[in-house]
C-alpha cells in the first residue's frame, strides 16, 4: 500500500462552532450594539467593536497588615455593599485599558472556557460524522487534528474535544501557520490557512467568512460531503477494499 497521505482537519466551524458561542457571550456581556452585520466570523477583533476603558480597582495600602484587622470591621450593616474600613486600608487606581486589552480579557480570561470548552458542536451528529470518516479512510489517510491555540485555551480546548470523543490520535495546537506546513491537504473554514497554502493542498469548508477565496481545491460544507466523493477519494488513492 502507497504511503499514507497526510491531512489536517481544523477544529473550528468543522467540528466546533466557536463563532456561534463568541457572538452569543459578546452580546451577552457588551449588548448588541458592537456586533457586526453579520456575526458569523472568525476575525473576532475587527469585525466586533470593542472599546478603550478606563477601571477603578483597590489596591491594599502597603502600610497595612491585614491580619490585624477584626473582622467585624468588614460587616456590611447597611447591606449596601460599602464597607467603611475598605477607605482605610484600600488605595484606589485608575487603570487603562485598550481595546484590545478588553479583547483579550474577554475571550481568554472572562469567558475562554465558554467560548472554547463549551461551545457547541457545528451539527448535531459531527462527531458521529467525523468517527466514521476516520474509520473509513484510515488506511490511507494520517489525520492530524489541528487548531490556533495558546496557553489559556488549550485546556478547554482539549475538554471540547473530549466530548465529540474524537478518535484522532495526533493534535498540534499551533501559534504560526509555519508549524503545521508538514501536510498534504488541509480541510479548514479558517482565510489564513486557506490563503497560506499552496491551492492544491486545501478543502475548504465554505463559510460566509471565506466565500471571496479562491485558493482551494476542493470545496465541502461538512465530512458529510466527502465521505463518498471521487474526487476526494482520487486524492487520497483510495481503493475499496471492501
Amino acid at each position: 500500500m502507497n504511503k499514507k497521505v497526510k491531512i489536517a482537519i481544523d477544529i473550528d466551524e468543522i467540528l466546533r462552532s466557536k463563532a456561534r458561542q463568541f457572538h452569543r457571550y459578546y452580546v451577552e456581556e457588551f449588548g448588541e450594539e458592537g456586533v457586526p452585520e453579520n456575526p458569523f466570523t472568525l476575525d473576532f477583533f475587527n469585525e466586533y467593536k470593542w472599546n478603550d476603558v478606563v477601571e477603578t480597582t483597590k489596591v491594599l495600602r502597603d502600610d497595612i497588615e491585614i491580619d490585624k484587622i477584626n473582622a467585624i470591621s468588614y460587616h456590611d450593616d447597611d447591606g449596601d455593599g460599602d464597607i467603611p474600613v475598605d477607605s482605610v486600608i484600600f488605595n484606589t487606581e485608575k487603570v487603562e485599558l485598550t481595546a484590545k486589552d478588553v479583547y483579550n480579557r474577554f475571550l481568554y480570561q472572562d469567558f475562554v472556557f465558554e467560548i472554547f470548552g463549551s461551545a457547541q458542536k457545528t451539527y448535531k451528529d459531527v462527531d458521529l460524522d467525523f468517527a466514521k470518516f476516520i474509520k473509513k479512510y484510515d488506511k490511507f489517510v494520517d489525520f492530524t487534528i489541528i487548531s490556533k491555540e495558546n496557553y489559556f485555551t488549550i485546556p478547554p480546548t482539549l475538554f471540547f474535544l473530549s466530548k465529540v470523543m474524537s478518535r484522532c490520535t495526533k493534535y498540534i495546537f499551533y501559534k504560526k501557520l509555519e508549524e503545521i506546513s508538514d501536510f498534504d491537504f488541509y480541510f479548514t473554514t479558517n482565510p489564513n490557512i486557506i490563503n497560506g497554502f499552496e491551492k492544491e493542498k486545501i478543502i475548504k469548508f465554505t463559510r460566509p467568512y471565506n466565500q471571496e477565496s479562491e485558493n482551494f481545491s476542493l470545496e465541502a460544507i461538512s465530512l458529510v460531503d466527502l465521505f463518498d466523493n471521487e474526487e476526494f477519494q482520487n486524492k487520497i488513492n483510495y481503493k475499496n477494499e471492501e
